[in-house]
């Protein structure tokens, strides 16, 4: 089970690439910017198992946070494994710890 999840307001037309990793239909300068986002969203992160989720036919026209401009934007969900929470430092305390 994903146990948590970062939220981000993404524009709709990013959906095809994050579900199906199909970059043919969108310009250069999106294809860049997505890339750039992606990149920062698993590098600033330490997560494992993640999987992207979001309720169909929620959209609000506001600021995408992947290329920053105002657009029919849906707010997804990053859901993940926390490293840490996986493979937590053995410290004679572990009887407390959920898996």
């Amino acid at each position: 089970m994903l146990n948590d999840y970062f939220e981000y307001d993404i524009a709709e037309h990013f959906l095809n690439v994050i579900v199906n990793n199909d970059y043919s239909g969108l310009e250069n300068d999106d294809e860049a910017n997505l890339k750039k986002f992606l990149d920062s969203v698993y590098s600033n992160h330490a997560v494992i198992n993640s999987a992207w989720d979001w309720d169909n036919g929620d959209s609000d026209y506001t600021r995408c946070e992947v290329c920053d401009l105002y657009a029919n934007c849906v707010r997804v969900k990053l859901r993940y494994h926390n490293k840490d929470l996986l493979n937590p430092p053995l410290n004679g305390d572990e009887e407390h710890l959920l898996y």
